[in-house]
């Protein structure tokens, strides 16, 4: 009895962090365009322990900098969402899906502003190591190959 408890908690537990997960991707994806969505997904992944769960919080923190009219807030959400994103990636450098927030994040940072560094480690790694079996391969490689710091050759590659 105990041990059918402790699977079904599991299932629950393991149900619950995909739908999060699922649910934080298409946040982010309408958060560059939808305050709602970026504070939707702030709040779904308000500390929470898992590396993608906390780069997507990072991602909305960042994007919500776009939402901003005061300059000085835009810069303070931007510097903190990259934070949480960089410890992101220190938790798990190799995580796709985290570098791939990351990417998305500081493509959309205007040139003026030098919080653009991990570009092209990032790219880098997304495209040696996206692939199909990846349970969000569609949509970042739709974002790849709309992104304008891909050249075209690397987006042949991608199709």
């Amino acid at each position: 009895m105990r041990f059918s408890l402790l699977l079904f908690s599991l299932f629950l537990l393991s149900t619950t962090s995909v739908d999060d997960l699922n649910s934080a991707r298409v946040y982010f994806q309408s958060g560059r365009e939808s305050k709602s969505s970026a504070e939707k997904l702030l709040k779904l992944t308000q500390g929470k322990e898992s590396a993608i769960l906390k780069a997507y919080n990072g991602g909305a923190t960042a994007i919500l900098a776009k939402h901003q009219s005061n300059p000085l807030k835009k810069l303070d959400y931007l510097k903190k969402g990259l934070i949480i994103i960089n410890n992101a990636v220190l938790l798990d450098a190799a995580d796709i899906e985290i570098r791939y927030v990351r990417f998305a994040v500081e493509e959309n940072i205007p040139g003026f502003i030098s919080f653009t560094s991990h570009i092209e480690s990032d790219k880098k790694m997304l495209l040696n190591n996206l692939n199909s079996t990846h349970s969000n391969y569609k949509m970042i490689k739709s974002y790849l190959l709309n992104s304008s710091k891909l050249s075209e050759t690397e987006k042949k590659k991608l199709k």
